[in-house]
């Protein structure tokens, strides 16, 4: 694929939310908002150098973590009872939107989706499956006079799991290559991850996890 053009940096920049933490790096969206055009057009080379190096910048490979306690009396030690609240750097979230944006014109012009990927397809969303669903649920009772048995899923909860090694095996098969999957591979393997909390936090593990 070539290099991200001015278009696309400029598309991206408008689609970052104005009222958003920095990250790292001290650069706030609303400093790219605000940028002329000469300003937002200098970045331009940056990421052409990113692109061409597969190198991104230390700030963007560091994710800041704040577990947030659910209180109600539940254990402060045990990670479960916490939601963490991530903070990644504002030039790593433009450079993503990058990727996706390539990821998408790539799977739609190819059409590599499948009809189930609903929350990732073009004029869908994920209730639409809600609609599917109690629609064969009243068939099934009214005309074919059977039960309806469903089994509902969170997949966000196994991405951890993720064999890495087999979903770039994948992303290869469906022609993303060259420089888009050497930096979706350095999304994986070079993202690191500091958590934020004055006390320690046991993980199942029985390991201690605080400033790190």
């Amino acid at each position: 694929m070539l290099p991200f053009t001015l278009l696309e940096l400029t598309i991206q920049m408008k689609k970052l939310f104005p009222d958003k933490s920095s990250g790292p790096s001290g650069i706030t969206n609303r400093m790219l908002h605000a940028g002329d055009a000469e300003f937002q057009a200098s970045g331009l080379p940056n990421t052409f150098l990113m692109w061409e190096s597969h190198v991104q910048p230390t700030d963007s490979q560091l994710s800041l973590m704040q577990p947030i306690y659910k209180g109600h009396d539940k254990d402060k030690t045990d990670p479960a009872f916490h939601r963490g609240i991530y903070l990644n750097d504002t030039l790593a979230k433009l450079f993503e939107g990058l990727l996706i944006a390539r990821l998408k014109t790539h799977t739609e012009f190819n059409n590599i989706l499948t009809l189930n990927q609903l929350g990732t397809k073009p004029c869908t969303q994920t209730h639409d499956a809600n609609y599917s669903l109690l629609s064969t649920i009243q068939f099934n009772m009214y005309t074919l006079q059977k039960p309806s048995y469903v089994a509902f899923v969170d997949y966000s909860m196994a991405y951890p799991s993720v064999h890495r090694n087999r979903l770039s095996s994948i992303l290869l098969h469906n022609g993303i290559v060259g420089h888009t999957w050497h930096h979706l591979r350095a999304r994986i393997d070079t993202i690191r991850l500091r958590v934020l909390h004055r006390d320690p936090i046991v993980s199942p593990q029985h390991s201690s996890t605080s400033n790190c």
